[in-house]
């Protein structure tokens, strides 16, 4: 009997860490400028699956910064990570996690796109904690790219 409790108590830990990685490199991933917005003839265009990639993370971040934790389980992740982060109970869980969150902070290191898959390396932090490198993986699901995992790489 103890045996199931005890996995639940680790599951729901994993799920905070999850949730707590994707919400820090999400508000940190608009903050930094993918291009140098300060040289002369402005950014050049985004095409393709990296735009896809950055309207992903533009949505994510409006979802951050308004709480909208229903539009991020439901329309930014795939069915796996909404799993994963409590299923029907996944706004609940990234607003527990998200409520501790302070100063997030991300520098991205590197942003790579391959098809339908897209990788985004990143150094997390937030206040309190030691800053860490960590990966937001985003795949294709349902016709459009969406957020996959945070700190391990996604299977399909």
């Amino acid at each position: 009997m103890k045996e199931p409790v005890a996995r639940a108590i680790i599951r729901r830990r994993r799920v905070a860490v999850v949730a707590l990685v994707v919400l820090v490199a999400g508000i940190g991933l608009l903050l930094h400028h993918f291009v140098d917005q300060g040289s002369g003839g402005g950014p050049a265009e985004v095409t393709g699956s990296a735009a896809e990639a950055v309207t992903l993370v533009n949505a994510l971040q409006r979802a951050l910064a308004g709480r909208d934790y229903q539009t991020i389980c439901d329309d930014l992740f795939t069915n796996a990570a909404r799993e994963a982060a409590g299923g029907d109970n996944c706004p609940s869980v990234l607003a527990q996690a998200g409520a501790r969150i302070t100063n997030p902070t991300v520098s991205i290191r590197s942003l790579a796109v391959g098809g339908d898959q897209a990788t985004i390396d990143v150094m997390a932090g937030a206040a309190g904690q030691v800053p860490a490198s960590d990966e937001l993986h985003l795949v294709r699901e349902g016709g459009r790219l969406r957020i996959a995992s945070a700190g391990i790489v996604a299977t399909r």
